[in-house]
């Protein structure tokens, strides 16, 4: 014991630096894992819902420059491009994805081994924050063996692999070392120390909003620190004089900051009506007493994670835990006993044991936010929700030692020892498991089979491309899931896509109707519209599979009622932008089966009436995108506008500029536009900037058809009058047999 401290009580080097390199290499191994859950959407490069296009936060900010690049990243909400607004605000976090990409995943490594440099960051930020565990205890005032111990307990801990095996628990790490950094800063005077640690604070907030927990944890702090280094001195000596304006100062300053950047960026996209969806938490849509009772329930069981974490789960959902109906379930009435003991513990015998008293607020303080029991949170429970709290209850294992003598220490550390033992076997077991989602979710479900939501992701694992292809363990995950809880709307809803991608249109629209017919699931108001469209979906294959014209158009008039029937749904996310495009389309296939011309046009004039209500909404969109194309190939003739009195060309040029700067990505728009700025007369340059850039071979060359063999056409014409080099594409164009000829010749003619 006495060979792990100094004279001065701080614990010697080389003890710290043999716990430090044991998490190190207990977490080493994860850098050979991928992207899984949260960090595909968040951290990847890749566009999630579009897998070949560059994601819009950690690609698309590489072409600004100098302070723009970084202000960039605080002008987005943490899911924007990926989710609805749900008030989350991590730029610190979103950036720091970025910059990894850029400056060593994108210059250095191949994108299969992408997310190898976010893990290592991951496990050099926990390194760092078991050391502050060392920092924080030696700075109250603890002997420098318990503030080793601490910090072995604390680094061992198996509850803590989801934050650093998974590359989005960064908001977690970041929050952590910035938070703790700026309070031992804040512990000794002088202005640079109270300035670095506002900018750390700073950090902390803008990488996660629980990060607000440090202000009020602050106050702990400072009385632990009296009463473990001058138990007979004045308790309340930190709340005195000028110094502690100072602080209070140095805690708020930052806060505001980030409060007013959110403030911004909400008013820009309002958050919607935060009710989190049933299958991640349950408890957003039962009365208070039902939340507040489970929420207990749960919190205790949080607490007995921490301190036992050898099933642990990267989700927890609807079936997993039994909610409490009534004040006299037994779990209910342990946890309030466990919770009302170290809250009563910490204050009652707090300035005799400042350890105790860090170890109640650490683990009531900043799980107390997320347990929900205040309030209904983004999930029913989270492993990553207790990595601070999990320090309060290392705190409180060690805050026995005085207590103990001779033998019963001995029995204390060669329990502790088992405990460490066990964590560490824990924690080699689980990483590997965080390889991706896929290896995640089918190692989960084993644990909790009941759960409905790890039923449904492991059906999306089967359904996905790949060697894990298997539609059939797919439909037993979905039916299981809807065996367990049968009106799981998500399940018949994934089910019935899982059909209609089979070509089981009629079995799909049974999964459909299911699903709208479990009208007590709860969900947000005009969630339905997936099921309406889906099944308007259906009904428009089973159009395309019919031989006679009649039963072809009742098909698509089905459709179109399934459709409006979308509309009449109060609107989420971008649910009438999405309907109006599948009216349009309906519309359309409509126009194909008239033999009378002026029939057609009216029905495709009533398609673009649809087109053009989705554009005219604010704000991008993946449905105004479709909307735009839609236009532009419908709208625009061989020689000019179509429908003049509808869409005039000013208009449409000022689609066409609004198309241009807010989807520059999609290769098929660049073709639309290409063609449009041609027909409409435009500038060359227009032509080129929307067609240069699917030029051969960016575009798969099964994708070519006439449509792009004109574009390419119309893409030389713009280069030859702006007298470039356009030699590449002529040759492309006539030496390809599948150009028509007609194409080939007006080149020759040019």
């Amino acid at each position: 014991m006495a060979d792990t401290a100094t004279g001065d009580g701080k614990p010697t080097r080389w003890a710290v630096w043999v716990v430090l390199l044991m998490c190190l290499t207990v977490y080493l191994p994860s850098v050979r894992n991928g992207f899984a859950m949260d960090d595909d959407p968040i951290a990847k490069s890749t566009y999630s819902r579009q897998p070949t296009q560059p994601d819009p936060i950690i690609q698309a900010h590489l072409a600004h420059g100098g302070l723009d690049y970084f202000g960039e990243f605080f002008r987005h909400y943490y899911w924007e491009y990926e989710s609805l607004n749900d008030g989350l605000y991590r730029p610190i976090s979103v950036m720091s994805y970025a910059l990894v990409y850029r400056f060593v995943a994108q210059p250095f490594l191949s994108p299969a081994n992408e997310a190898a440099p976010q893990h290592v960051v991951n496990v050099l930020l926990y390194v760092w924050a078991v050391y502050l565990v060392v920092q924080l205890l030696v700075s109250v005032g603890a002997p420098g063996f318990l503030a080793l111990f601490v910090a072995l307990l604390f680094g061992s801990n198996a509850i803590h692999t989801e934050v650093i095996a998974g590359i989005v628990g960064r908001a977690e790490l970041f929050s952590f070392c910035f938070g703790i950094q700026a309070l031992l800063l804040m512990a000794k005077t002088g202005w640079w120390r109270y300035l670095l640690a506002s900018v750390l604070l700073f950090l902390a907030y803008c990488s996660k909003e629980s990060s607000l927990c440090w202000i009020p944890f602050w106050f702990c702090f400072a009385l632990a620190r009296q009463w473990q280094r001058s138990p007979n001195g004045d308790p309340w000596l930190p709340f005195k004089g000028k110094q502690v304006l100072t602080s209070i100062a140095v805690l708020l300053i930052p806060c505001i900051g980030f409060f007013v950047l959110r403030g911004m960026v909400m008013a820009q996209t309002p958050p919607v009506a935060f009710a989190a969806e049933y299958s991640s938490n349950p408890l957003a849509w039962v009365g208070a007493g039902e939340r507040i009772m489970t929420g207990i329930k749960l919190w205790g069981y949080g607490f007995w994670l921490c301190l036992a974490p050898f099933k642990l789960s990267s989700i927890y959902s609807p079936r997993v835990f039994e909610h409490v109906v009534s004040p006299l379930d037994l779990g209910f009435i342990l946890s309030l006993c466990v919770l009302g003991l170290l809250l009563y513990g910490g204050l009652r015998y707090g300035r005799r044991h400042p350890l105790l008293f860090l170890a109640m607020t650490l683990f009531l303080g900043f799980s107390s936010i997320t347990s929900n029991v205040p309030l209904a949170v983004g999930t029913i429970f989270g492993e990553r929700l207790y990595f601070v709290p999990s320090l309060g209850t290392c705190l409180l294992v060690v805050a026995a030692w005085p207590l103990l003598r001779g033998r019963g220490r001995i029995v204390f550390l060669g329990l502790a020892s088992v405990w460490v033992a066990a964590n560490l076997a824990m924690v080699a077991k689980r990483v590997p498991q965080w390889r991706d989602s896929a290896v995640l979710y089918l190692a989960d479900v084993q644990t909790y089979p009941q759960s409905i939501d790890l039923h449904r992701k492991n059906a999306a694992v089967y359904q996905g491309q790949g060697e894990r292809y298997d539609p059939d363990k797919a439909i037993w995950h979905l039916l299981r899931a809807v065996a367990i809880q049968p009106n799981f709307v998500l399940a018949y809803r994934q089910l019935g896509r899982l059909y209609a991608n089979q070509g089981r249109f009629e079995d799909a629209i049974v999964q459909f109707k299911s699903a709208l017919e479990s009208t007590d699931y709860p969900q947000l108001p005009g969630s339905q519209y997936h099921e309406w469209n889906d099944w308007g979906n259906a009904l428009i294959e089973l159009s395309r599979r019919a031989a006679d014209p009649d039963v072809k158009r009742r098909h698509i008039q089905d459709a179109i009622e399934k459709y409006k029937a979308s509309l009449d749904l109060d609107p989420i996310t971008d649910s009438h932008g999405a309907s109006r495009n599948l009216l349009g389309d309906g519309f359309l296939a409509l126009s194909e089966l008239e033999e009378d011309a002026d029939a057609g046009e009216k029905h495709v004039a009533m398609a673009l009436s649809h087109f053009r209500a989705t554009v005219e909404q604010n704000g991008p969109s993946p449905s105004k995108e479709k909307a735009f194309k839609r236009i532009f190939r419908h709208a625009v003739g061989p020689i000019g506008p179509v429908f003049p009195a509808e869409f005039p060309k000013n208009r449409l040029v000022d689609y066409y500029r609004e198309a241009r700067q807010a989807y520059a990505g999609d290769w098929e728009l660049r073709l639309e536009m290409g063609i449009t700025a041609h027909v409409l007369e435009m500038l060359p340059q227009d032509v080129r900037g929307a067609l240069s850039v699917i030029a051969p071979p960016a575009v798969d060359p099964a994708l070519h058809d006439d449509r792009y063999y004109t574009a390419m056409g119309y893409l030389y014409d713009a280069l030859v009058e702006d007298d470039r080099n356009s030699v590449g594409i002529r040759n492309w164009l006539l030496g390809n047999e599948s150009v028509p000829e007609s194409i080939k010749e007006r080149i020759r003619n040019k």
